[in-house]
C-alpha cells in the first residue's frame, strides 16, 4: 500500500508546519503568520486562528505592531506534540464519524473495528507524547 490510511486533521498538520517554521528561526525572533503561510503554502487566516489557540495554551506568544508576530515560549525540545494536539483538538469542531455509519464514535455502541481504532489511537497518542517539536525540526522518522 503506497498511501497512508491515517492522517492528522488539517488543524494539526498546519500547526506542526507553522511551529516547525518558527522553531527553525533564531530563538526570540518573531515570525509573521503571513510569512509562514506564504512560504509553507497554508491559509493565513486559518493558521492565525490555530496560532491564537497555541497562545492560549502557552505554547506561543504573540507580539503586536511593527515587527510583530509569534515566538515559541519554550525551547523546541520542550514542546511535546501531544501538548499541541491536546490544545487544538479540545477546541476542534470536527466530529469523528464511525466508518460503519453508527454515528459519532463512542464508548457505548461499538462498531466491528472499534478495538483496533482505540488501540491505534493510544499508540498515536504515545508517539505524540514522546516526540517533540525538535524531532520534527530534525526530520525524525
Amino acid at each position: 500500500m503506497n498511501h497512508s490510511m491515517i492522517s492528522f486533521p488539517l488543524t494539526l498538520q498546519y500547526a506542526f508546519k507553522g511551529l516547525v517554521f518558527i522553531a527553525k528561526n533564531p530563538a526570540g525572533k518573531t515570525i509573521n503568520v503571513q510569512e509562514i503561510a506564504e512560504i509553507e503554502n497554508l491559509p493565513s487566516h486559518f493558521l492565525g486562528k490555530i496560532f491564537q489557540r497555541l497562545v492560549l495554551s502557552n505554547i506561543l506568544d504573540s507580539k503586536r505592531g511593527p515587527g510583530g508576530g509569534y515566538i515559541l515560549l519554550k525551547r523546541p525540545e520542550q514542546v511535546h506534540l501531544l501538548e499541541v494536539a491536546n490544545s487544538l483538538m479540545s477546541y476542534d469542531g470536527e466530529k469523528r464519524e464511525c466508518l460503519f455509519g453508527l454515528g459519532a464514535c463512542g464508548e457505548v455502541e461499538h462498531c466491528p473495528i472499534h478495538g483496533v481504532v482505540k488501540t491505534t489511537e493510544k499508540e498515536i497518542e504515545k508517539l505524540l507524547e514522546d516526540w517533540t517539536l525538535l524531532d520534527l525540526v530534525n526530520g525524525k522518522q
